[in-house]
């Protein structure tokens, strides 16, 4: 059985609030109109997947082929066998902000090399998203960054469970943009993205706003 973040219920509100606050069951109860390849092929559009060469060691992340319906419930919402790391969603969200895949690189030289041929995202996709991410910070779960300055922000937060712990532990996320900048903040065995990993995020915006 599905749950949300200590047992929370919305009730029937608009996709834009269930998005806003972070809830799985409104995921779980669209996963039905996904085929078995679109998450894996959605992430891989922003990077997710991707095989990347930095010079060192990175992990892109891994979003598997749902192997049945639950399987897929669980992944609509970042649960089941997905793996992340905290560069992998970086790329993703600096993606949605540019409208186009990021490719990343490591930065030694800062004069700018060759640029990429951008791979365009789907223009309407892309703007839902932004939408919805901004709705995350001006009324959502990441309300913490509304009045940092610099700034609108845009986000989303994450809570992952992990292991085999009754209840699970939990590890706290937070990715966003604000401006150019993309950041994405990873705390383990956080309790929520919201109130563990979203204050980081916002003090790291304070301090880089004032110099």
């Amino acid at each position: 059985m599905f749950r949300n973040y200590e047992s929370e219920h919305l009730g029937p509100v608009p996709f834009r609030t269930d998005f806003a606050m972070s809830c799985n069951t409104a995921f779980v109860g669209l996963s039905a109109r996904l085929g078995a390849g679109d998450l894996p092929t959605a992430a891989h559009s922003l990077g997710i997947g991707r095989q990347w060469r930095l010079g060192t060691g990175v992990f892109s992340g891994n979003v598997p082929r749902p192997s049945s319906p639950v399987d897929k419930a669980a992944e609509i919402f970042g649960q089941g066998r997905i793996l992340a790391s905290p560069l992998a969603l970086a790329v993703a969200t600096a993606s949605v902000a540019r409208g186009s895949y990021v490719d990343p690189t490591l930065v030694l030289d800062p004069s700018p090399g060759p640029q990429a041929a951008a791979e365009r995202l789907p223009a309407q996709e892309v703007a839902t998203l932004r939408t919805l991410m901004r709705g995350v910070v001006t009324s959502g779960t990441a309300t913490v960054l509304r009045s940092v300055p610099g700034g609108p922000v845009s986000a989303k937060t994450g809570t992952a469970e992990f292991g085999s712990a009754v209840p699970p532990q939990t590890h706290a996320w937070m990715s966003g943009w604000q401006a150019n900048l993309a950041f994405t903040v990873f705390v383990h065995s956080g309790k929520s993205g919201g109130t563990v990993a979203g204050p980081v995020a916002a003090r790291f915006l304070t301090m880089l706003a004032r110099g």
